[in-house]
């Protein structure tokens, strides 16, 4: 309708006939010109009420040349609608055109699009505000379609306009958190070994990689792998990485790195002696010797093995 809300109420207070043919005359252009012609067509009881209907209804402004317009007023967008990609922020400002005084309450039905809220609203309802505001980020791609109703009193009461179909269409790919779908192992090796630790993760957008050693971030290992090219001693310790989009940040499971010297032969660092001793006295042999892995041992006697000597000392 085209009514202002402060007339509409002074409607009340005509007979039923004058309130019917003032509405009969916003929806039928056709009857506005028969009411205003000079002759009329109808009995003369009915013209003069359809004349002074028409006449009380144009004096007050109430009586529209469009059947049924009053358009809802977007700042942004189609007053049918909008379309948005997932994670861009939105902005629409609503009004209504044709009246004399402002809304005082918004209805909204339908499904709201996750991110979003119609002044405060995230779901079905009505909200008292002179001007509605949709404002947000919408997250979630679908077809979003709603209903919005104005209403001339608070709380969704009084004279209304609309309902107005309105479709939102939220596109692109729904965001969400990384999430670990290969975990880092852990892994022994020998100094000097390379060595790659390797993870990977899902989620939208595509998230970005930072690897840690003992919780503090590694320079540059931004990858889902990390290697060492030749590891060292001081290379052994935990390693973990954390993966991130703008949707949030996961951390993998822990991986400890073990690292063994690298191999080497055995060296004496301590030498057997000879010794002179009398019959029946007993007699002790020692040795030491270094090497990676540990050396075993194998004393001999005149360059022939020794059944079972085979500690450091015999």
């Amino acid at each position: 309708m085209n009514f202002s809300f402060l007339l509409l109420r002074r409607f009340y207070r005509f007979q039923l006939p004058a309130g019917v043919l003032i509405a009969l005359l916003q929806r039928a252009p056709a009857l506005q010109f028969a009411a205003t012609a000079e002759e009329m067509i109808l009995s003369p009881t009915t013209g003069i009420v359809l004349k002074s209907a028409a006449a009380i209804a144009a004096a007050l402004g109430a009586v529209n040349s469009l059947a049924g317009a009053t358009p809802l007023v977007v700042s942004s967008g189609s007053a049918t609608g909008f379309s948005v990609p997932a994670g861009t922020p939105a902005s629409v400002f609503f009004s209504v055109n044709g009246t004399q005084t402002p809304p005082v309450s918004w209805s909204i039905s339908g499904t709201v699009p996750p991110g979003l809220d119609f002044s405060g609203l995230t779901s079905s309802g009505t909200v008292n505000v002179f001007s509605l505001h949709l404002e947000g980020t919408p997250t979630t791609p679908n077809t979003y379609n709603l209903s919005i109703e104005v209403f001339s009193a608070a709380n969704g009461s009084g004279f209304s306009l609309g309902p107005y179909p309105y479709t939102i269409t939220v596109t692109g790919s729904s965001n969400a958190p990384p999430v670990f779908t290969t975990q880092p192992t852990g892994q022994t090796v020998t100094a000097g070994s390379a060595v790659t630790f390797t993870a990977a993760a899902s989620g939208t957008p595509a998230p970005t990689f930072q690897w840690r050693k003992d919780s503090s971030n590694i320079a540059g290992a931004t990858s889902a792998s990390f290697s060492i090219a030749s590891v060292a001693a001081g290379d052994a310790g935990t390693y973990s990485v954390v993966a991130s989009n703008s949707a949030g940040s996961a951390t993998s499971n822990n991986a400890n790195l073990t690292v063994n010297p690298a191999a080497s032969a055995p060296v004496f660092t301590t030498q057997p002696t000879g010794q002179t001793v009398t019959v029946g006295s007993a007699v002790t042999f020692n040795a030491a010797a270094s090497g990676t892995p540990a050396p075993t041992f194998q004393w001999r006697k005149d360059s022939s093995n020794v059944a079972g000597a085979t500690n450091a000392s015999f």
